[in-house]
């Protein structure tokens, strides 16, 4: 016998049989409406809520759909010290844009890590990333202010954001290994 495993990749049926795939246009406006419906659900809820906004595409679209819904949420930035890749000017000109007030939390090497070994003695195990105790100490900044924060986590990836390209370079070289022949596909695979 053959000592060999196939795996089937998921392949997800984009639109039923006979139905026309939606233009370019009609997806924008139909993904547009869920994220209006996603934030309306949230922001129009009686606790004071607020917006993690780093200025990326995901948070600052939260913040607009608040803003057209007549709302003005605070919104909380994380800026972490002698990083390169500080976001928090970007979040503050989004914040300006939409009228909210933006609390920055600026993190210190100290403060970081004397949060992981907090947060890993609460638990009593390490965390699974340092995000986790960055997380912490915004909640904790930002309990004074709302009871609730809306995140946008994975938004750049769905919603074109910073890592496109290479999302776009990984879609290339799938459809360029399916176009192989099987037996090339499932080494490449393996």
């Amino acid at each position: 016998k053959n000592n060999y495993r196939e795996d089937r990749w998921y392949r997800p049926e984009w639109k039923k049989i006979d139905q026309t795939a939606p233009t370019l246009k009609q997806a924008v406006l139909e993904l547009d409406l869920i994220l209006r419906r996603s934030v309306e659900k949230i922001i129009m809820k009686p606790q004071r809520t607020g917006v993690l906004l780093s200025g990326g595409l995901d948070s600052s679209a939260i913040l607009y759909h608040a803003s057209q819904l007549g709302q003005t949420p605070d919104s909380f930035t994380v800026s972490l010290d002698n990083e390169r890749a500080d976001e928090s000017p970007f979040a503050s000109r989004i914040a300006h844009l939409y009228k909210s007030q933006n609390h920055l939390l600026r993190v210190s090497s100290e403060d970081f890590i004397a949060q992981l070994q907090l947060s890993t003695s609460c638990l009593g195990h390490p965390l699974p990333t340092a995000a986790g105790a960055i997380q912490h100490l915004l909640f904790q900044f930002s309990k004074e202010h709302v009871d609730g924060l809306i995140s946008g986590d994975g938004g750049d990836e769905v919603l074109a954001g910073r890592s496109m390209p290479q999302l776009v370079r990984r879609l290339n070289q799938v459809h360029f290994i399916e176009k192989l022949p099987s037996l090339t596909r499932r080494t490449i695979r393996g």
